[in-house]
Formats: C-alpha cells, sequence, structure tokens
C-alpha cells in the first residue's frame, strides 16, 4: 500500500468494541522542485485491538477515500447521523457518512 505524509489525525473508538482506532490523512503537495508530490494516501484506519496493535485497513474494506491534500479533519452530527468531514486544500469539503459498517 503507498503511503505519504501524515498531516492530520483522530483517536476515537469508531468500531464501538472498546479500544481507540485512528483516522489518518494527509499527503503534500508543496515540495521542493526536484521533489515530486507525495500523494499516495487517500486517508486511512486503523482498528486498534487495546494491547497497542493496529490493524490497517484498505479504503475498500474502510470506505474511506479522501481526494486530495487533506489538512484536517472533524466530527459533525447532522439529523443524528455522524458524518467525518475531510478539508482538502484548495478543494471542496469531503463528507463521509459513517455507519457501524464502514464509512458510505
Amino acid at each position: 500500500m503507498q503511503s505519504a505524509p501524515i498531516n492530520v489525525g483522530l483517536v476515537e473508538d469508531i468500531n464501538s468494541d472498546g479500544n481507540p482506532d485512528l483516522i489518518l490523512a494527509g499527503n503534500k503537495y508543496g515540495t521542493e522542485v526536484e521533489t515530486t508530490r507525495m500523494d499516495g494516501s487517500f486517508g486511512f484506519i486503523c482498528l486498534g485491538d487495546g494491547k497497542g496493535n493496529f490493524e490497517l485497513l484498505a479504503p475498500y474494506e474502510s470506505g474511506l477515500y479522501i481526494e486530495g491534500e487533506c489538512k484536517s479533519l472533524k466530527w459533525i452530527d447532522i439529523q443524528n447521523e455522524r458524518y467525518l468531514v475531510a478539508a482538502v486544500n484548495n478543494g471542496p469539503l469531503q463528507f463521509f457518512k459513517w455507519n457501524k459498517d464502514g464509512f458510505k
């Protein structure tokens, strides 16, 4: 799996198993001339087991697919539904609806 710099992360028990999980996002487009942009990330979900181990989920497993250079992540609730909002540099906000099976 490709990766890129992580700009932002959230710690929360997203799968309700009592263990902290990680939501990570990033990419870096503003690099030096001799360095290509680092854009291999679409966001990551890492499920914690409570013992310091994390299982990385691929985007097709988690439903999280953030396009662009993500600078901020926030949870919001709209009419009793939970959304993760990704703020992407020079782009529109991206909304991901959360349910017990992942992001939609």
